[in-house]
């Protein structure tokens, strides 16, 4: 049988509901709209000013003070970047260049020639020097062009000098290589012309003569080299890239 409620134990009330919100009354004044405020303008950016453009400067003049270490900066991997600016920014603007040249003409010019940093200058006094002091390079580098050549630095000037050399001295070095014109060559005696088909870098070099020379000198200097073709050179190479041409 169950007992009677302990009232101590009885479970408390819920507190009384919040009775409803009378009906709005229809007679009574609505209330008045609420104020919009008006929006708040976003910050505007100026206008663009038009772009003005640094006034360009004219390259430096490369004085004699600057001059005397041309030689040695042509060593330098950065030095010999600032020597191929100077020469060509100042000669573009119509500058004295040839006190640089002159201080690369007194130096080891042959030394640079083949260096890994020092071509890159000796190529740019080739290309921008005055014609005088251009033939005294050509003078003091042709007779060594073979050694650069066979060189991987070195073989870049000699392109450049078949390039730029007057005609009696493109037949000097077509004689060392070739031999004297119209004349019986035994193989045994053109060592100079299969060093360069055996060379990585001196077949670009013969590359560069056989498209310097004329049409009779050329088509037998073309067949010396067909005669020397072998397996273990760049024979095949220097006739594909001669029919080309």
């Amino acid at each position: 049988r169950r007992g009677r409620l302990d009232p101590s134990q009885a479970l408390p009330r819920a507190p009384p509901s919040t009775p409803p919100s009378p009906p709005p009354d229809p007679s009574s004044p609505r209330p008045p709209p609420p104020v919009l405020l008006p929006a708040r303008p976003s910050p505007s950016r100026p206008p663009p000013q038009p772009h003005t453009p640094s006034p360009t400067l004219r390259p430096l003049p490369p004085t004699p003070q600057v001059a005397k270490h041309v030689a040695a900066l042509c060593t330098q991997q950065h030095g010999v970047r600032v020597v191929q600016q100077l020469l060509h920014e100042a000669a573009s603007a119509g500058m004295d260049i040839s006190a640089a040249v002159g201080s690369l003409l007194e130096g080891e010019l042959g030394y640079l020639a083949a260096h890994p940093f020092g071509n890159y200058a000796v190529q740019a006094a080739l290309r921008h020097a005055v014609p005088s002091q251009r033939v005294a390079m050509l003078d003091a580098l042709l007779p060594s062009i073979l050694a650069l050549s066979g060189s991987k630095h070195g073989s870049n000037v000699a392109e450049m000098l078949l390039m730029l050399a007057s005609v009696e001295q493109l037949e000097a070095v077509r004689r060392q290589i070739f031999g004297p014109p119209d004349t019986p060559v035994d193989l045994a005696e053109l060592p100079q012309l299969r060093a360069l088909m055996s060379s990585p870098f001196g077949n670009y070099v013969l590359q560069a003569l056989l498209r310097k020379l004329k049409d009779g000198r050329r088509s037998a200097a073309l067949q010396l080299v067909e005669r020397h073709i072998s397996d273990d050179n760049f024979g095949r190479a220097i006739l594909a890239a001669a029919s080309s041409a």
